[in-house]
């Protein structure tokens, strides 16, 4: 994370706080995300593109929404695999995602609707079991499709 500027660390601590969030949910059903999950998350988002091209353009607002957009990759690639067949009907289960929905609904992460579509699928489709299937965010939110 070295090539990052000092604002998109802070970003970057910002998405790192609300993963370690989603982890101390994870507890509560036996589960966790490794250090390495965190470390690969933080490496793709400072090496993706979008950012290092908007960081050497200094756009900071460019700089923050590839942030963001490199996050939500992530958080699908690495995070959604995790919670993959934790039950959805169960009482620990059905509080673990709610929590984890709620952590990662937050605006400023920018995540958006159509991931938030492909979550409320995901706890529904599984037979039971958390099952991610879709993948709606990657329409862009201002799509009229």
């Amino acid at each position: 994370m070295s090539s990052l500027s000092e604002d998109a660390k802070k970003e970057v601590a910002f998405m790192r706080d609300k993963v370690e969030k989603v982890n101390n949910e994870l507890e509560n059903v036996g589960r966790a995300l490794g250090h390495r999950v965190w470390q690969t998350i933080e490496a793709y988002i400072a090496n993706h593109p979008d950012v290092i091209k908007a960081q050497e353009a200094h756009d900071a607002s460019a700089r923050n929404a590839a942030i963001r957009t490199a996050f939500g990759d992530q958080v699908v690639m690495k995070v959604m695999p995790k919670l993959r067949g934790i039950e959805t009907e169960g009482k620990v289960g059905t509080k673990c995602l709610e929590n984890i929905k709620s952590i990662f609904t937050e605006p400023s992460l920018g995540l958006g609707s159509n991931w938030l579509e492909d979550f409320d699928i995901a706890c529904k489709s599984g037979h039971g079991v958390f099952t991610w299937s879709s993948a709606r965010y990657l329409t862009p939110e201002n799509d009229d499709e």
